[in-house]
């Protein structure tokens, strides 16, 4: 089972004229004792005009507008670069739209303490598209096999590593998708049986609409 190591870095990927999100997701980590003890450091989010979609780029999650899937991918790249570069054990990496239950910490703690201490990293929200492998014994955590959405996934340094090679290797697809393709690969990726967090409800400036693609998997 594994020992739990605290955060070292807890980040949240924002963009700058989205103050709005930055309040929503402070109102969130203060209902957790857990997150609240970690300071919450903020990524100012890569917009186009600081990084240009390159010609070769197709997102296959939106083929014909790649350029807010380009930045998205190139934030959380530039957040494990950073991670990497400071010697970071243990990152917490969020974006801007989660939600948390209230029973949280709880449901945390009984999550990590049955992962298995080869574990990369664990995703805590998220669509999944392949239902998570249930592990002997365990009643809380499971293998990821495949999730779609990025909003809170948790690294130590091995992961760190691992999800920063992946990305830049397969740098033709989505975040989204690059993670999905990640977890159908390496077997050192869980996630809780159930979700306690999710896409909060909010205007995507990703897709251009209004999204929540996890409230039907938090139970």
């Amino acid at each position: 089972m594994a020992k739990w190591t605290p955060w070292d870095r807890v980040v949240v990927i924002n963009l700058d004229r989205r103050t709005d999100r930055w309040e929503e997701v402070q109102a969130e980590i203060a209902k957790s004792k857990l997150l609240s003890s970690v300071k919450l450091e903020r990524f100012s989010a890569i917009t186009p005009e600081q990084s240009p979609s390159p010609t070769w780029f197709v997102s296959k999650s939106d083929p014909s507008n790649p350029v807010p899937n380009w930045c998205c991918r190139q934030s959380h790249i530039a957040v494990l670069a950073k991670a990497i570069t400071d010697g970071v054990q243990h990152l917490l990496k969020l974006e801007d739209d989660f939600n948390i239950s209230s029973d949280f910490d709880e449901r945390f703690g009984k999550f990590f303490a049955e992962m298995p201490d080869d574990w990369y990293g664990y995703q805590l929200s998220g669509v999944h598209l392949k239902d998570p492998e249930k592990l002997p014994g365990r009643s809380h955590c499971g293998r990821n096999r495949g999730t779609w959405c990025t909003d809170m996934i948790g690294l130590n340094r091995a992961g760190v590593l691992r999800t920063y090679d992946h990305l830049q290797w397969h740098s033709t697809i989505s975040n989204d998708r690059a993670h999905q393709s990640l977890y159908a690969q390496d077997r050192h990726f869980y996630r809780p049986l159930k979700f306690f967090a999710q896409q909060r409800e909010s205007f995507s400036d990703l897709r251009g609409v209004l999204a929540n693609q996890g409230r039907a998997y938090m139970v």
